[in-house]
């Protein structure tokens, strides 16, 4: 049944009209057609949603102002609609109304456009009704379909533009195939329409009088079942009026009584009436949240089937199908669900057959199925021809068909019933038939499913509601099975013989018949009306209702026992029996009689009772005459007779139920066990043949449209122009199409022949077992025959497959491909001449399609950017290059696409030659449609070209901003160009100088044969230099530097001559200082080292010839570096001049200082004995001691000079200098400030020193250093809670050299650094291990050096390695010596304050032993002090490092540091530190160091040392 309104409030005669205006591209023009046309008395707002840009400001609202006088407003979020206004929706938002105010929303965030006229128009059908209209003008797609079939359905007006007059016709005909729209109009002629449907709407076209209006009701019911088959007599009137009265508007008639001699008179306007009676709208999931509460009623329905078992769905009035295929979803996917093996089957029923057409199509468009989510859409349905249709796993279980539920029988044994939004419609009679018809149709636990505003109203007993919210409700427990409802119209009329000129003389005869035969009436012996003619009603009371159609409870009381007694006559007779008179109070007291009879002599069971009037002389008159004695005598002796004849017949029929009783009685238990076995077969029946009739239907359907496709298909085969062959599984001709026949001169005789008799071409060789061949494979073949040098045939032989997929014949199709060949030819040929002028080319090119994606690139393309062309071919700029240069790129083509047009544009690229330039020219690409396929980039590269034009700029403001003069002059050396340098060197301006030659400017005294040599050398080397005399613009001569150099041109041709002229005294002078720096110091103004080495080699050999001592005496200032670092460089400068100063005086005329660099310096001294070296040394130490005032800062420094002396210390200078800077770092080690002679000792431990150093580099390379760990116990309970990684050696060469000492020499050296982190690595390595391994681990105290804390890349590595091996940092403690301390402390507060961020836990190893002070401490973030051992060693003897000990253990204490005592070896050593109150003890008397595998076991097992006994 086709659904109707959504809502059936009435509008009031006040409600205002609004009018929803729909449009898209090309709606500009239509609603300035519009707007300008509107009538004065238009009555209504309009509300226009306009698909407009979200990113520009639309100009709608001032468009349109100028073109009408209605006030147009732009509408802004919760505005109230005003009478005669025109709204326009801003772009970018969804525009819904409200109780009567206009909103703003942005969502659906996924409906697009907006404004969507979908959503306007929807939401003005539920706000007003049948006082909403709706229109659509011109636009592309489909937006406004379905919004305008709500409003229909709502008992609105749709007007839509006529498609020929739209500039694009895609929405308007878009609603016409959607919506049986009231008005197809231009939008010049809108206008009048709205005023006409608004000021015509209020009117009431019907009669006051209900009596008269019901009587034309009922009048137009019949016109419209007599057309339509469709009977809407049961429907609640007051939905129908409305319906009816738009009709009459759409007619233009003035009342009901007009529109209704139409209807007899226009088979059109029933059809158009009954469409608009039955306005199907639906959408898919309608009422989600009721949708979402029926899951799990279905989920329950499939729990309970087992396997193979059926579920029966009905959806009646299912309309266009959508809530059909819903249910269906639904329960598809619980049956996946639960992964059930049962069937489904959905019917869906609709009077409506127009409806049912789009059903069956299943055809929706992309709005329809928007309330689908995504993924239901993917799983059940496909995109084709612009529109969604259902998968075949959902179309095979849904079977459509037509119903009238008023009247046709039901569907049985069905678990569940939709009946939504229908029931609404009908009057209380037809709603408890059709409840009862539900609960006969469905099993015991079935559900109904109805719509929101319906009710099960009086028929509880049959169902009880699970979920009243959202209307489902199931079979009642109780409730039994009622019997078939009736169905049919509750009036029986007379029938009525409708007049032709083809049924005339039948109606003439009928006629006949009845005035001189009379009434009449057919029944059977059961007195059941079969058929009647005539005037009955003064015989018979028809009631009203169901009638039950027995003559002898309808006949009227005058003749109710005369039927009787007539038929019982007959019956014993089997004559014609004629009753009495009888007074009829219908026909005015007059005489008629009855007559019985039967239709046949013997046995008949059809009977005609024929009222005919009485005779006159047949009626006893009541005068004065008649005798009353003789008229009772005849009374009496009428009922004898009649007592006795129904004597007689009770005799006999109780003789006759005697005898059938005793049959009865013993057929009666059989019959009874039957009759309940055929009520159950009956039912089955009855819904079998409900499902055949459905399925003959479909099958029907579908046999048509084989039909058809069969038609459809010769066509084709005759439609193409290639011969097609159809051969059967023995290889004879079954088919053939014209261009075959033509062909190969083919004609009916030869189907069914063998191949082998058809006469084809010599070419086709093996035809025949190739087509074997492919029919036994199952595979295509595709054969290429050349029969000449000009013709190419291609052969393709398909395999054609039945339904079981076995191979019943073969196709084989003839193409003529020799001119497509010749073509494909030519093409490849034109390629490979293109494809080899482009890649041959010099200029870049390359092709991308509209995309960007590139399709073909040219051989230079690969040279400059270094790519082959399999690299670019199918990607973007944004794959290839980066993605500044890519945007850039891209931006380039789309503006070529935008102007249509070629664009140049300089492009640059960095590739691995550095940086390129291209000058490009990009062009569109068009296709046959004049769209742009591709863009053309042809590109030269100008970067050498740009780089001389750079490099032209650059000498050109050399020339003018340099500071030599030069002269320019052309071939025949006449100057034509100088600089700005040339003037100030001579004085000579440019004015002046154009046109002379040099010559001119030089002095007299150089000869004509210095310039012929000039001229000589330039024409052999093209290049002169040397020294020249010029006159300047005074007169005076100036000594000039010249250099000339020759520009030829490509055949070696002089072309122009520069001068370049240089000061000569200048020239000098930068030598000289050049030569100074070169052996000079330029801060002190001391000779440098290489001067220095020179020196000394000749004091050496003069040494050894006068056999005389030579002492080098290396020294630098202690410290220097805090000066430099606190004071700054400037000062350190300073201080450093004034040092020179001193020692200068401190050496003699024939000595010699040097400066090495930095703050050291070497003084070389000739002495004739040691007593003279010691004097210059103690000299210079005690001047260098005395104070220096340097910018208001007395500062106070020391020197360490170590002495060399030859020939005892050594015979070479560098070996001399050598181990004076060895004697110098012994002299610092032995407390600064003093001297030191190099020693033999020195030397030893200076290789000692190199011998290490090696060792520990072989050791690093090949891996051969290793961690020990000893571990640090808590004094209290003796447990370990810490461990101390020490470093170790295995190299044969540091055998016997302790880590102590191999450390210290890497901390002096340069390896501390590397050989730091290399020990972290180990410890975390063995730490990553221990993890593993699941061993609980103390926290791991790591001995850190002062010069890694200075790496500013130590705690980045450090970072590495933590993450690298899963250190956490809180399982980490660093150790820094106490003599780091008195390093640069910011610094290393600093680094120190990063690796606590970090977490690590920091520790002062061997305190007590350093320089450090209490403030120094405070500023460190340290969490632990270390005692040193040398306290440890005499704390239980001596009673001051007791004290010392005790001192450190109580400022730990009071500044919040714990204290590790080191190096406990003795029992009275640890019982001193636990009388303390020391809290960590570490040392051989507890534990010595151990391997990893020896703490291992020791940390996964119980403690075992002194304090844990």
């Amino acid at each position: 049944m086709a659904k109707k309104e959504s809502s059936e409030t009435s509008n009031t005669a006040d409600s205002p009209f609004i009018v929803g205006v729909g449009s898209s591209a090309g709606g500009i023009e239509a609603l300035i057609s519009l707007v300008s046309n509107l009538p004065k008395d238009v009555n209504a707002s309009l509300v226009i949603a306009q698909h407009l840009s979200p990113s520009h400001k639309s100009q709608m609202s001032d468009i349109l102002a100028r073109e009408t006088s209605f006030d147009v407003e732009e509408i802004t979020n919760d505005v109230k609609v005003k009478k005669n206004t025109i709204y326009v929706g801003p772009p970018g938002h969804h525009i819904v109304l409200r109780q009567g105010h206009l909103k703003l929303e942005q969502k659906p965030e996924d409906v697009t456009p907006k404004p969507s006229v979908n959503i306007l128009f929807e939401s003005l059908a539920e706000e007003l009704g049948d006082h909403s209209i709706g229109i659509v003008l011109s636009g592309t797609g489909s937006d406004g379909s379905r919004g305008l079939r709500n409003i229909k359905s709502a008992g609105g007006f749709a007007i839509v533009q006529s498609p020929e007059t739209a500039k694009y016709d895609g929405m308007p005909t878009a609603s016409l195939k959607a919506v049986d729209v009231d008005r197809v109009l231009t939008p010049e002629d809108m206008g009048q329409e709205i005023a006409s449907f608004t000021s015509n709407i209020v009117e009431s076209f019907f009669p006051n009088s209900e009596e008269a209006r019901n009587k034309l009701m009922n009048e137009m019911y019949d016109v419209v079942r007599d057309t339509t088959k469709i009977d809407f007599s049961f429907y609640k009137q007051s939905t129908l009026l409305r319906r009816v009265n738009r009709r009459l508007i759409a007619t233009e008639k003035d009342n009901l009584k007009a529109y209704l001699k139409q209807l007899k008179q226009d088979p059109e306007e029933v059809q158009a009436l009954s469409k608009e009676l039955l306005i199907s709208v639906t959408n898919f999931f309608r009422d989600k949240d009721a949708f979402s509460s029926v899951q799990r009623y279905i989920a329950d329905t499939v729990e309970g089937k087992k396997r193979g078992e059926n579920i029966r769905v009905w959806v009646a009035g299912c309309a266009t199908g959508e809530e059909a295929y819903s249910i269906a979803i639904l329960f598809l996917e619980e049956i996946n669900k639960q992964d059930k093996n049962v069937n489904l089957q959905v019917f869906g029923t609709d009077i409506d057959e127009n409806a049912l057409t789009i059903a069956r199509k299943g055809s929706y468009s992309s709005h329809s199925v928007s309330s689908v989510e995504s993924e239901l859409v993917e799983k059940y349905f496909r995109f084709e021809d612009d529109a969604y249709q259902p998968k075949k796993n959902l179309r095979d279980v849904i079977t459509f068909s037509r119903q009238d539920i008023t009247r046709d029988p039901p569907f049985l044994h069905l678990d569940m019933i939709s009946f939504r939004n229908v029931m609404i419609y009908f009057n209380t009679e037809l709603q408890q038939r059709v409840l009862s018809l539900f609960r006969y149709s469905l099993v015991d636990a079935g559900i109904l499913f109805l719509g929101k505003s319906e009710s099960i109203g009086l028929k509880e007993e049959y169902f009880v509601a699970v979920d009243r919210r959202s209307r489902i409700f199931k079979v009642s427990e109780g409730s039994k099975r009622p019997a078939v409802p009736r169905m049919l119209k509750g009036v029986v009329t007379p029938t009525r013989v409708k007049e032709s000129t083809s049924n005339s003389y039948e109606r003439l005869f009928n006629e006949t018949l009845v005035r001189e035969f009379g009434p009449s009436i057919l029944i059977n012996s059961r007195f059941t009306i079969l058929h009647s003619r005539g005037d009955l009603q003064p015989f018979v009371n028809f009631p009203s209702g169901s009638p039950d159609l027995n003559l002898s409870k309808l006949i009227v009381s005058e003749f109710s026992a005369e039927l009787l007694s007539a038929f019982n006559k007959v019956k014993r007779d089997e004559d014609t029996a004629i009753s009495r008179p009888r007074q009829v109070e219908k026909k005015n007291q007059e005489h008629w009689r009855l007559a019985v009879i039967p239709l046949e002599k013997e046995d008949s069971d059809l009977y005609i009772v024929n009222f005919r009037q009485a005779d006159e002389d047949s009626i006893v008159t009541n005068d004065g005459n008649y005798d009353t004695e003789n008229a009772d005598v005849a009374e009496l002796i009428a009922a004898r007779e009649q007592l006795q004849t129904l004597t007689e017949e009770m005799a006999a029929s109780a003789e006759e139920m005697q005898a059938l009783n005793e049959e009865v009685q013993a057929a009666n238990e059989e019959l009874q066990a039957n009759n309940e076995e055929l009520e159950a077969t009956n039912e089955e029946l009855q819904a079998t043949n409900e499902e055949l009739i459905s399925v003959n239907e479909e099958s029907m359907r579908k046999s048509a449209e084989l039909s058809s496709i069969n038609s459809e298909l010769e066509s084709v085969y005759d439609t193409l122009d290639f011969p097609l062959f159809i051969f059967d599984e023995d290889l004879r001709l079954s088919r053939t199409n014209d261009a075959a026949d033509r062909k190969y001169h083919l004609n009916s005789g030869t189907h069914k022949k063998p191949i082998s008799q058809l006469n084809l071409p010599e070419y086709f060789i093996d035809i025949d077992s190739r087509l074997k061949s492919t029919m036994k494979s199952g595979g295509k073949l595709n054969i290429i025959i050349k029969p000449s040098e000009r013709e190419t045939l291609n052969l393709f032989i398909t395999p054609l497959m039945n339904a079981k997929n076995k191979v019943t014949g073969a196709i084989l199709v003839i193409i003529d491909n020799s001119e497509l060949v010749k073509a494909h030819e030519d093409v490849e040929k034109n390629q490979d001449q293109l494809l080899s002028i482009m890649n041959n080319s010099l200029s870049v090119i390359a092709l991308k399609d509209s995309s960007g994606r590139y399709e073909f690139v040219n051989a230079r393309f690969e040279e400059i950017f270094n790519l082959s062309a399999e690299d670019v071919i199918g990607k973007t700029d944004n794959h290839i290059f980066e993605k500044e240069t890519a945007r850039s790129l891209r931006e380039k083509d789309l503006d070529t696409m935008r102007s249509l047009s070629p664009v140049r544009s300089v492009d640059e690229f960095e590739n691995e030659q550095g940086r390129c330039v291209l000058d490009a020219v990009r062009f569109p690409i068009f296709d046959s449609d004049g769209t742009v396929k591709s863009i053309c980039t042809q590109a030269n590269d100008i970067t050498r070209a740009r780089h001389a034009n750079e490099q032209l700029k650059l000498a050109g403001k050399l020339f003018d901003r340099t500071g030599e003069a030069i002269l320019v002059t052309d071939e025949s050396k006449k100057i034509i160009t100088s600089n700005e340098a040339f003037t100030e060197l001579t004085g000579f301006d440019l004015q002046y100088l154009i046109g002379k030659t040099p010559r001119d400017l030089a002095s007299d005294e150089h000869s004509e044969s210095f310039f012929e040599g000039i001229r000589t050398v330039l024409d052999e080397q093209s290049y002169w230099q040397g020294e020249i005399n010029n006159i300047n613009s005074q007169g005076n001569k100036i000594g000039l530097w010249l250099t000339i150099n020759v520009v030829k041109d490509a055949d070696g041709k002089h072309l122009n001559y520069v001068l370049t002229y240089s000061d000569v005294n200048e020239i000098k002078n930068v030598q000289r200082k050049i030569e100074f720096l070169a052996t000079h110091d330029e801060l002190t103004r001391l000779p440098n080292r290489n001067v220095l080495m020179e020196r000394l080699e000749l004091m050496l050999g003069n040494a050894r010839r006068q056999e005389q001592l030579c002492a080098v005496l290396f020294f630098d200032l202690d410290d220097f570096k805090k000066i430099n670092d606190s004071l700054g460089h400037n000062i350190g400068d300073l201080l450093l001049k004034q040092v020179t100063r001193r020692l200068q005086k401190c050496v003699r005329d024939t000595d010699m200082l040097a400066r090495m660099g930095g703050d050291e310096f070497v003084a070389i001294l000739q002495a004739e004995s040691v007593d003279e070296i010691d004097e210059v040394a103690n000299r210079i130490i005690n001047i260098i001691n005395a104070p220096f005032e340097i910018n208001e800062h007395t500062l106070f420094a020391s020197s360490s000079i170590g002495i060399a002396v030859f020939p005892e210390d050594g015979e070479e200078n560098f070996t001399l200098l050598k181990n004076a800077d060895t004697a110098m770092y012994r002299a610092k080690e032995q407390g600064r400030n003093q001297y030191q002679f190099f020693t033999e000792e020195m030397k030893k431990e200076a290789d000692d020193k190199l011998d290490i150093e090696k060792a520990l580099r072989d050791a690093l390379r090949d891996d051969l250093f290793s961690i020990d760990f000893q571990p640090q116990v808590e004094v209290a309970s003796g447990a370990i809670v810490g461990i101390e990684a020490l470093l170790r050696c295995d190299s044969d060469a540091l055998k016997d050299t302790s880590a102590l000492r191999f450390i210290e020499v890497a901390e002096k050296g340069r390896l501390i650094e590397e050989v730091g982190i290399h020990a972290i690595e180990l410890v975390f390595k063995q730490m990553s291990q221990w993890r593993k391994e699941n061993v609980s681990i103390p926290k791991v105290a790591v001995n850190v050096s002062v010069k890694q804390l200075k790496d500013s890349s130590f705690v980045k590595q450090l970072k590495k390695l933590m993450d690298k091996y899963s250190i956490k940092p809180d399982t980490l403690k660093f150790e820094i010596t106490e003599s780091a301390l008195a390093e640069r402390l910011d610094i290393l507060v600093s680094e120190l304050n990063k690796l606590v961020e970090l977490g690590i836990t920091l520790s002062v190893d061997d305190f007590g032993v350093g320089h450090s002070s209490l403030s120094q401490l405070r500023q460190l973030p340290i969490q632990e002090v270390k005692i040193d051992k040398s306290f440890i060693n005499g704390i239980a003897e001596n009673d001051d490092d007791r004290a010392v000990a005790l001192a450190i253990i109580r400022m730990a204490s009071a500044m919040g540091l714990q204290v590790v005592a080191e190096g406990v070896e003795t029992e009275a050593q640890l019982a001193v530190l636990k009388e303390e109150s020391c809290e960590i003890v570490q040392g051989y008397y507890l534990y010595k160091p151990k391997g990893s595998n020896q703490l291992t076991d020791m940390l996964t097992s119980r403690p075992s040392n002194a304090l844990a006994e």
